[in-house]
């Protein structure tokens, strides 16, 4: 196989065909012939389209879904030559490091171009040709894997094999190659692509600062040199590299943490993993660069339980999108190694987009023996997903949500319990549509503030809830929490203290609250409600980013706020309730569950799944009573 770095034939796979491929075509009376379109093209312009089409290529089944794959021998060529390939099976254990494995995004389905492989016409994405077009070496063949071609997408009996073991695929390739690239840009000149170059060059001279400052066995902070504040400073670099449609795809997370090496290539660049990844890994200040850190946050995730394990993974790569919604599920199962097929999860394309997913959240309460999973279920309608049971996330849905509560504020596991340890108990009814669990009422949702929005934890949330409602109803919720503030504090923390305990904490909190003094002052000038509509909208947004820095230390702790309400019950606990709670709604602690969660009662005698809820003063086990359970029937 060519080597991309050293730019030499590394060894040749098993069952590797030498031939070269034919543009012959059989016609319905058995004769053979050449048929090709031509137009006319720039001796020196890229070839966006094979001249040379023939019949279509045939796919011949795999031996055996689960051990063997196809590879792709891209033939060498010119930029100004077609696309040629040919596609051939091996066993994966005897193409360990002979072949590199393609991480892209697919791009839309239509249009399509084509190229040809083992002689016949295969109609391919744009973005994938324009991969192949700059991957393509001149003189030496390139073996490849990537799944749009070296699987047969067409079926369905073979699929469900190649996507288990697409984990293991990436895990033993010589290398991932992660493509960047857009189709509709090919010139070199485009400010997109200038863009692009310049920050792999910066990228490039970060990792070789973190190179020699670990090899010369100094502390490895690139984030702090002269090259780091030039990143900063351009913009354009940062939307050039991590706005990239790459970053938002869900496939792409389990390709490039379970791969041994990294390339990332965009127009005519490669970039070697190790000194990207030096050189990035500490400059975790960017928002941009945060999508890196995801990464490596996916990549560390590990939990004793693999439903546990799983969860996490999905939990990190919900925002990440997907050409087919059943790969939300199937694309992270490749991670750990395997570890996750003892889930139980078998990828499956002839079931649909709710069936995997209530199949997914079944299978992770059964082998977590938690309901950590409900703290994902929004009620919130999309179009992409048909509304399935109020107990499974919506796996589509990309909307902003409520951090589950089974994490404490600054994302650790929960220390109290509010079941006490207990175990779960439940099973499944009506075809599995019902979740029969054991719990208890606890008390029922009377008083209710707004929701809390993104941007309302910047503007100061006490602030935020006595604009928005009438004086009155804000003291019903809060009552008498703003003489101490200390259970307000902890409400809005979820109960998170810092490293000094609780003093510390409210300390904190309490600078926090000295900081919306300006902000009130600032929204007092503007007495029209319409103009101080259009205020917070543009001055006081810009007026609070800059002065972010100011807010102090209580700012994490406010995590778990965004997307849920303040409220009360009628046994005056100081709640933060799920977003759709409503007045009636009951609280529930059950069995085997870490934190309350708010159930509506229906007139068929089951109940509809709201969300997690943070109940002040019964957390951790004050509340519940194991002889009061009950069977609760979800639906």
């Amino acid at each position: 196989m060519y080597n991309a770095v050293h730019g030499r034939e590394s060894g040749r796979l098993r069952n590797q065909p030498s031939q070269k491929p034919t543009t012959k075509h059989t016609t319905p009376n058995g004769q053979t012939r050449h048929r090709c379109l031509r137009k006319k093209i720039s001796p020196q312009s890229d070839r966006e389209e094979n001249v040379t089409v023939t019949g279509l290529h045939q796919y011949t089944p795999l031996p055996d879904s689960a051990s063997s794959i196809r590879l792709l021998r891209l033939l060498p060529g010119s930029r100004q030559q077609d696309i040629e390939c040919m596609l051939y099976v091996t066993e994966l254990t005897a193409a360990v490091d002979q072949y590199e494995a393609l991480s892209y995004v697919w791009g839309d389905a239509l249009p399509t171009t084509p190229i040809q492989v083992n002689g016949g016409t295969l109609q391919i994405g744009l973005n994938l040709r324009t991969a192949l077009l700059n991957l393509r070496l001149i003189n030496q063949p390139r073996i490849l894997w990537f799944d749009a071609i070296c699987i047969n997408q067409q079926d369905f009996d073979e699929k469900p094999g190649q996507i288990n073991t697409m984990g293991q695929i990436y895990r033993s390739a010589l290398r991932c190659v992660v493509w960047l690239g857009n189709a509709h840009l090919s010139k070199p000149n485009d400010v997109p692509q200038r863009d692009t170059k310049k920050a792999f060059d910066v990228l490039k001279m970060l990792g070789d600062d973190a190179a020699e400052m670990k090899r010369m066995g100094k502390k490895v902070e690139p984030h702090k040199g002269d090259l780091y504040k030039k990143l900063r400073a351009d913009m354009n670099i940062e939307h050039a590299l991590f706005e990239n449609e790459w970053w938002r795809r869900g496939w792409t997370a389990q390709e490039i943490i379970v791969a041994k090496r990294a390339f990332m290539a965009w127009i005519w660049i490669l970039l070697r993993g190790p000194s990207t990844c030096s050189g990035s890994a500490s400059q975790q200040s960017r928002p941009s660069l945060k999508k890196v850190q995801r990464i490596r946050d996916l990549a560390a995730t590990t939990t004793i339980n693999p439903a546990d394990e799983l969860l996490g993974y999905l939990i990190r790569t919900r925002t990440r999108d997907a050409t087919d919604l059943r790969d939300k599920i199937f694309g992270v199962l490749g991670f750990s190694g395997g570890r996750l097929n003892d889930v139980g999860i078998v990828p499956n394309y002839r079931s649909t987009v709710g069936e995997v997913y209530q199949d997914a959240a079944t299978r992770i309460i059964t082998v977590s023996g938690n309901f950590n999973v409900l703290g994902l279920c929004t009620q919130v309608e999309t179009p992409t997903a048909p509304r399935g049971p109020s107990w499974v996330p919506d796996w589509s849905s990309q909307s902003a949500i409520a951090l589950p509560l089974v994490d404490d504020a600054l994302g650790q596991l929960r220390k109290t319990n509010a079941s006490r340890g207990s175990p779960l108990v439940s099973w499944w009814e009506e075809d599995g549509n019902v979740l029969v669990a054991q719990g208890h009422v606890v008390d029922v949702v009377s008083r209710l503030a707004p929701v809390q929005r993104q941007f309302d934890i910047i503007e100061g949330v006490p602030y935020d809830v006595e604009d928005t409602v009438d004086k009155p109803k804000f003291w019903e919720v809060i009552g008498e929490f703003l003489d101490s503030m200390d259970i307000f504090c902890q409400t809005l923390c979820t109960g998170t203290l810092m490293p000094g305990g609780r003093e510390e904490t409210e300390k904190a909190f309490q600078d926090w609250l000295a900081t919306l003094s300006t902000i009130r002052k600032l929204m007092a000038m503007k007495a029209d409600k319409k103009a101080s509509k259009a205020f917070k909208t543009a001055s006081f947004l810009g007026y609070t980013k800059k002065t972010w820095q100011s807010y102090g230390d209580f700012i994490p702790y406010l995590s778990q706020v965004k997307e849920r309400r303040l409220g009360g019950t009628a046994k005056e606990y100081l709640c933060l309730f799920p977003r759709n709670t409503e007045p009636d709604d009951q609280v529930y602690i059950l069995s085997g569950g870490r934190v309350p969660v708010v159930l509506r009662p229906r007139r068929d005698g089951t109940v509809e799944f709201i969300g997690e809820a943070y109940v002040h003063g019964i957390m951790d086990g004050e509340a519940f009573k194991p002889e009061d359970c009950t069977d609760v029937r979800i639906r």
